[in-house]
């Protein structure tokens, strides 16, 4: 997938496929698709909205339709496909005047639905002329659809139809900026909600948005990029392989603005590269690795991707046989220009960004002596930033590998700095490394207890620098 060009319709549409969970007979496995089933499945569909019947002839009594435009909805209400079809061609225009203010004259809920239903279902046997039809209605469409997107109670099923109607709206031509605008904050405000079915929607329709490269700065500008990680954290370890697949899609789209590619978080790197890590879907994957690719023409992403080790795991990935040519070459442009990178950095620089991503692992430059001695002054840089971010990790972090290896490396700090101790001391680091005895992980306990001794011996003990 090619940082420089937009995405083709013929992938994009490759890539909205479902692929269901690997078929097994695990219980657990078996648990895990049935919960997948469960949120993907529709609270209410068009068919069941459609088979009701609308009183008409009420709305007439009640001076909100006139007899004309009764008859026109009897005209068409009801009738075959074949026959809708041919009222539409030869009067859409006259029905969507009609149906669309009809949508903020009507409050029943049912019937709100049902006069959505049918404008949709109009929209989909013949999706260009009928937009068409819309975008040179007399009043503004986006009005009435707004107006469900924005309501004190939402309903599902009137906020999926009127999404699946603007982003056609917004698929082409002039864009409506302020109906833009409040779509956009609408999907941001959507992604923060716990209802998976509710997110997945913000996601499913943000997809279609993300294609336009207009509405892609502005969404990342409304802090965009940060909603969709917290929604793959969230939902990673729920293992919901679509709503992941489809969020990282949203990235992937998002990152072929170069503007939107200088404003990754750092957190959104970090969550991908944990992705690669615990999903082994290869769809998931598929389209990890392409996000990544895009992300490579800014440096300072480069730099995060090497503190998260993911330098390491293409390695391991492109060892693999895959039938995609399309993620081989994928594999092979993010590993060029990861150890490039490399090529380029000391052993500190890559050892910063690791400490700084906060994924510590046991490589190498922990263990050695040679790297201590030589960059043991560079700790002081930025107002001592390392040991800070070290004893947040003791702090905070929950990785049981990660904290070992804060606490090895404070350790190392105070054996190696003429006035490690001193330093350490003032910070308090010794207070949390003594919670850290009780850790249930004896590697963490071990760790622990050998960085509180060299801070509590004399230098001399451990050889001296």
């Amino acid at each position: 997938m090619a940082t420089t060009s937009s995405p083709s319709p013929s992938l994009a549409q490759q890539q909205l496929g479902f692929a269901g969970i690997v078929p097994s007979f695990s219980p657990s496995l078996l648990e895990q698709q049935q919960q997948q089933q469960f949120w993907l499945k529709e609270p209410l569909t068009r068919d069941e909205v459609l088979a009701r019947e609308v009183p008409w002839d009420g709305y007439l009594r009640g001076g909100i339709i006139s007899q004309a435009e009764v008859d026109m909805l009897k005209a068409y209400d009801k009738k075959d496909v074949h026959t809708k079809s041919e009222i539409m061609n030869t009067n859409g225009q006259e029905y969507m005047q009609l149906l669309f203010p009809l949508l903020m004259k009507v409050s029943t809920l049912d019937n709100m639905q049902y006069i959505i239903a049918l404008i949709n279902e109009a929209i989909e046997v013949d999706p260009d002329h009928r937009i068409s039809l819309i975008r040179h209605l007399q009043v503004d469409p986006y009005v009435p659809l707004l107006n469900i997107l924005a309501r004190a109670e939402p309903d599902w099923f009137l906020t999926k139809e009127s999404c699946l109607i603007i982003t056609r709206l917004m698929a082409k031509d002039e864009l409506h900026v302020r109906a833009a605008d409040s779509v956009l904050k609408w999907l941001c405000s959507q992604l923060c909600k716990e209802n998976p079915v509710d997110v997945r929607l913000a996601v499913t329709t943000l997809m279609k948005l993300a294609v336009r490269q207009e509405l892609r700065l502005e969404f990342a500008k409304l802090n965009g990029l940060s909603l969709l990680t917290e929604v793959i954290q969230k939902h990673l370890s729920l293992v919901k392989y679509q709503l992941l697949y489809e969020c990282i899609f949203c990235i992937w789209l998002l990152c072929y603005s170069s503007d939107v590619v200088a404003m990754v978080p750092p957190a959104t790197i970090k969550v991908l590269v944990e992705v690669l890590r615990q999903i082994q879907k290869e769809k998931v994957q598929r389209v990890c690795v392409a996000a990544f690719r895009n992300m490579l023409k800014h440096t300072p992403n480069l730099l995060q991707m090497i503190g998260s080790s993911l330098h390491k795991i293409v390695t391991l990935m492109l060892s693999r046989k895959w039938g995609d040519t399309e993620i081989i070459e994928d594999l092979q442009e993010i590993d060029n220009a990861l150890q490039k990178q490399l090529t380029e950095m000391s052993s500190f620089d890559v050892y910063k960004h690791e400490v700084m991503s906060g994924n510590l692992e046991w490589s190498p430059v922990h263990m050695s002596e040679k790297f201590w001695r030589e960059n043991v002054l560079r700790f002081e840089e930025n107002k001592f930033e390392l040991l800070g971010q070290l004893h947040e990790v003791l702090q905070r972090g929950t990785d049981p590998v990660v904290i070992a290896v804060a606490c090895h490396d404070l350790g190392e700090f105070v054996h190696y700095h003429p006035r490690g101790r001193s330093l350490i001391n003032q910070m308090d680091v010794k207070v949390d490394l003594m919670k850290l005895l009780a850790n249930p992980n004896p590697e963490v306990q071990k760790h622990a207890l050998f960085s509180l001794q060299k801070m509590m011996a004399h230098k001399w003990d451990y050889g001296g620098v």
